[in-house]
């Protein structure tokens, strides 16, 4: 199955009938409608311009769970505040996140001078939940992919990974259960503004993961990092880095 969400393309491979993969497309829409920054009415719009929303869904609070653990855990080079502060210059990067955005029982406020984009790990968030509602559905091979980054369990056949400058596969990765997330350092702007930060050479970076959201974020935080290698080999993870260069390094 097939279909368009946060702006990119996916396809499901599984075996569900009719009726369940509508279901996954309606949740999958109404998770756009509730978190994406384009979307006037979403949660996330109105939390940047109001400040505040009260009783939040429970998809905002854990992408903001996430969000706090991954801004301590990469040293800061995860920030859901960087982007929108390149955007408007009234905006600032927040250097405490837990200071910024405070959560309670009745909701979230965040400070007056920032705002949110969870650009960096809503995608990774996504293929998990699904991943999980279908796993509760169906067994056998079932392969989520967003964009190319991939969520998957009982997988035979290893995934390739694109080469950013030539049409060549740089590798091919074997796992049968986890996730693969790819970054790229350039190719998705907003308004003139690069969405990462890039502080090296690196050109793109693929992460191996167990769990999507954790595949893009180190992948994403990867391309901020001054030495992407470093960081990713400090975290112990799966990767396949390219530089501008168009020289491949492995784990």
């Amino acid at each position: 199955m097939k279909f368009d969400a946060l702006g990119t393309s996916w396809w499901i491979t599984a075996a569900l009938t009719d009726q369940q993969f509508s279901q996954l497309i309606e949740y999958v829409q109404l998770y756009e409608a509730r978190l994406s920054r384009f979307i006037d009415s979403s949660e996330v719009s109105h939390l940047n311009q109001v400040k505040k929303i009260e009783n939040p869904s429970a998809d905002l609070r854990e992408l903001i769970h996430i969000s706090l653990e991954y801004f301590k855990t990469t040293d800061g080079l995860f920030n859901i505040t960087e982007l929108p502060a390149r955007l408007d210059p009234s905006l600032r990067v927040s250097t405490d996140l837990s200071k910024d955005i405070q959560k309670t029982i009745e909701g979230i406020q965040i400070s007056d001078d920032i705002q949110l984009d969870f650009g960096g790990l809503g995608k990774g968030f996504l293929l998990d939940t699904l991943l999980a509602k279908i796993s509760s559905q169906t067994s056998g091979e079932i392969i989520v992919n967003g964009g190319g980054d991939l969520r998957f369990i009982n997988v035979a056949e290893p995934f390739p990974i694109k080469h950013p400058f030539e049409n060549t596969v740089v590798t091919r990765i074997s796992a049968v259960d986890g996730a693969i997330a790819t970054s790229v350092a350039h190719g998705r702007e907003y308004a003139g503004q690069n969405h990462i930060s890039v502080q090296s050479s690196i050109a793109q970076a693929s992460v191996v993961a167990d769990m999507a959201v954790d595949a893009d974020v180190l992948a994403t935080a990867a391309l901020s990092s001054p030495d992407p290698i470093s960081f990713l080999n400090e975290r112990n993870c799966r990767y396949v880095v390219v530089d501008t260069d168009g020289i491949v390094t492995t784990s």
